[in-house]
């Protein structure tokens, strides 16, 4: 799982493949190590945002057509769910840490917006 330092002080984290689900995970150990990678970000690099992405038909998460049965609606809600726990997981372990949620498809890239787990909703970065 990826941890890179882009510019501007933010700390990008792929969740393509564990990200989100290792935020999410029951065992403690494996959710702890991303933690710590990224309170060391916080402490080496003054990170102040932490961007969280996931993409469709991710192999991880079983493929569109297994998984969802082609139903991309379908992904797109779960993928937008996943990504609003992880979220909420993440800003409760680090307050005051900005989180910033993306789902990328094969339209482009949608900015998953803060409380949308119970309606997602969506929209194309400005």
């Amino acid at each position: 799982m990826p941890v890179e330092q882009p510019a501007s002080g933010a700390v990008a984290i792929s969740v393509l493949e564990l990200g989100a689900r290792v935020l999410l995970a029951c065992v403690f150990g494996a959710r702890s190590g991303l933690l710590e990678q990224i309170h060391k970000s916080i402490r080496l690099h003054g990170t102040e945002r932490a961007i969280l992405m996931l993409h469709s038909d991710c192999g991880a998460y079983g493929g569109l057509a297994a998984r969802f049965r082609g139903d991309a609606e379908a992904e797109a809600a779960h993928h937008r769910a996943e990504l609003g726990r992880a979220s909420e997981v993440l800003k409760a372990a680090i307050p005051g840490l900005t989180v910033e949620c993306f789902f990328l498809n094969f339209e482009g890239a949608w900015v998953v917006e803060e409380g949308s787990l119970g309606a997602p909703r969506t929209r194309r970065p400005s």
